[in-house]
């Protein structure tokens, strides 16, 4: 059993500690009955979130669809299915409609994606105008939920900063560089979004395809925050 959604929780329950006893989970007789209406077994994380929040996730904010186990399962009796290597996650709960996907391929990180219906055929080419890169992980997706409703408020200062494309391989200069001014990785930051903390800001650097990094900086104030420019400015030149 994947043990990193535990992990998740027992981090949101530092700062809410009322989380754990309010989200609910869905049953291993709902797990099966998804796992047969989609014909495969679930991902080991995507089981232990259902496990843990399949029915409630409380206050997390992860974009405006529907992640019940109910919701899921009656996209898949519905005879609907997504692209090879894709679970549906959230299903799109009005105009535009966009659901939630999980994109898991052997020895990667299963990445959080979205996009709306898909074609039956011409997936690849559909998916370079209408696929969005939402985290590089699920439990990394859930932090980021949590920390921007729980943490982010604490960093009144911020800036957001992007670098032209082509720039591949940049987080690890860039891990380097906010490592100068105290921040360090936390648990959940993989080979796409890195996610820092420090005493006083945060940050979250993400290499989208293509090689474009962003950072987005939070500090506790002005000072704080231009260290933290003028740490990786030269990397997005």
């Amino acid at each position: 059993m994947n043990a990193e959604i535990d992990h998740v929780i027992s981090d949101i329950a530092l700062y809410d500690p009322g989380f754990p006893s309010a989200i609910r989970g869905a049953s291993p007789e709902e797990i099966r009955a998804l796992e047969n209406a989609a014909g495969a077994s679930l991902p080991d994380v995507y089981r232990e979130f259902l496990l843990r929040m399949g029915r409630r996730h409380d206050f997390l904010i992860l974009g405006d669809a529907d992640f019940s186990i109910g919701a899921v399962t009656a996209y898949y009796e519905h005879g609907l299915r997504p692209p090879p290597g894709f679970w549906l996650i959230g299903r799109a709960k009005g105009d535009p409609y966009i659901d939630t996907y999980l994109h898991s391929r052997a020895g990667q990180n299963s990445r959080i994606v979205a996009f709306p219906a898909p074609p039956a055929s011409g997936f690849e080419q559909f998916a370079r105008t209408h696929l969005r890169f939402l985290a590089g992980s699920l439990p990394q997706w859930i932090a980021l939920s949590a920390l921007e409703l729980l943490r982010f408020d604490a960093f009144p200062a911020a800036e957001l900063l992007a670098g032209a494309r082509g720039n591949a391989r940049a987080l690890g200069p860039c891990e380097q560089a906010l490592a100068s001014v105290g921040l360090r990785p936390l648990w959940f930051s993989n080979d796409w979004v890195r996610v820092y903390e420090g005493p006083d800001g945060m940050a979250v650097a993400t290499e989208y395809p293509g090689g474009r990094l962003i950072v987005d900086l939070r500090a506790a104030d002005e000072a704080a925050l231009r260290r933290y420019t003028a740490a990786v400015s030269s990397l997005l030149a």
